[in-house]
C-alpha cells in the first residue's frame, strides 16, 4: 500500500484538479511555463506551510485557505474566479489534510484515487520546456556564418535585419 509523507504532494494532486487554474495554466495566465511551475510550488508550500503549521489541526478554518488560493491567483495570474472554485478546493484540501494528520491513509488514498487526476500538477501539467541548442552546422558545411549572425544586444533583444 501507498504510504503519503508529505502533504504536498496531496496539495499538488488537488490543485491538478481544479479545471479553473489549469486552464489558466494553459493559456498562459501565469507566464512561461518555468515560471508557472515556480509560482505553483510556492502556492504549494504556501498551502502545506498554513495546514502543517497550524497549531490545532481540527479547527483549520477552509477561508484561510481560499484566501490564499485567490490572494495568489490575483496576484501571480491576474486571474479572478466568480465561480466560488477556491472555496472548494479549499474545503477539499482541508477535508484531506484532517485524514492526512490523523493519520488515515486508507481513506486518504481512496480520496486522492476517486479524484480525475491522482498526479500531481507539477509533475503532470507544467512540462518545462528546454529549448534544445543545436550545434551549429554552417561551420561543418564549409558556409560563412558570422555574414549570417544577428548581433545580441546588451539587454538581451537579437537585432534582426532584412536580407
Amino acid at each position: 500500500m501507498e504510504v503519503i509523507n508529505d502533504f504536498k504532494t496531496v496539495v499538488s494532486t488537488v490543485l491538478n484538479n481544479w479545471t479553473g487554474l489549469k486552464m489558466a495554466l494553459e493559456n498562459g495566465m501565469g507566464g512561461p511555463p518555468a515560471v508557472s511551475r515556480q509560482k505553483l510550488l510556492t502556492l504549494i508550500e504556501s498551502i502545506n506551510d498554513i495546514l502543517v503549521n497550524t497549531k490545532n489541526p481540527n479547527s483549520i478554518e477552509w477561508e484561510i485557505i481560499s484566501d490564499t488560493l485567490a490572494d495568489f491567483l490575483d496576484d501571480q495570474m491576474d486571474t479572478v474566479f466568480e465561480d466560488n472554485s477556491p472555496d472548494e478546493v479549499a474545503v477539499q484540501l482541508v477535508h484531506l489534510f484532517k485524514l492526512f494528520i490523523v493519520p488515515d491513509q486508507t481513506n486518504l488514498l481512496n480520496a486522492i484515487n476517486q479524484m480525475k487526476y491522482s498526479t500531481p500538477i507539477v509533475t503532470n501539467v507544467l512540462h518545462v520546456n528546454v529549448p534544445v541548442v543545436e550545434e551549429d552546422n554552417d561551420e561543418a558545411m564549409g558556409t560563412d556564418s558570422e555574414d549570417e549572425s544577428t548581433p545580441e544586444e546588451a539587454d538581451g533583444w537579437t537585432v534582426v535585419k532584412k536580407k
